[in-house]
């Protein structure tokens, strides 16, 4: 008898919803890359909710109207710790953003240890949450995710998500 790969496709496009959920509920980064946060003020500091962050690339601040006009701000200083913070350097603040403005931080992740706790619990909860939606097809056709399973994904997941050190 052949084997029949007829859901191979569907359960491979389950994997990255699965990821984004986890990763947007845990604040964990379970793929490294490029990232970019938006922020619409400046603040005493600017703080990103993600880990792990190897480093800030860039601070682009918005001048005036036209987004291709955007300033990149240098005399930032950061703790990559969690949450990772954005602060003026010593003696220096942050520059004027016009109003209505957004400041775009783009910033490096790491990805997290596949032998780490975060990442073993992480990746369960993304089991879980595909099993459900392969389960449930019609459900899962229309972004639907059952209140136990929830339950389930999110008691698992804040057993993972870092607390802040500040």
């Amino acid at each position: 008898m052949e084997n029949d790969n007829s859901d191979d496709t569907f359960i491979t496009s389950l994997i990255a919803p699965a990821r984004a959920y986890v990763e947007r509920a845990s604040r964990m980064l379970f793929v490294g890359g490029t990232r970019t946060e938006k922020f619409t003020r400046w603040g005493d500091y600017l703080e990103i909710w993600r880990q792990p962050i190897t480093s800030i690339t860039s601070v682009k601040y918005s001048t005036t109207d036209d987004p291709t006009d955007d300033a990149t701000y240098t005399g930032f200083v950061t703790n990559l710790g969690f949450p990772a913070r954005i602060s003026p350097a010593d003696g220096d603040s942050f520059p004027d953003l016009i109003g209505g403005g957004t400041i775009t931080v783009t910033y490096t992740a790491g990805a997290l240890d596949a032998t780490s706790q975060e990442y073993l619990i992480g990746k369960r909860a993304m089991l879980i949450l595909i099993g459900h939606w392969f389960e449930f097809r019609e459900a899962a056709a229309a972004g639907i995710v059952s209140q136990e399973i929830a339950l389930t994904v999110d008691s698992l997941l804040e057993a993972i998500s870092p607390v802040s050190a500040y």
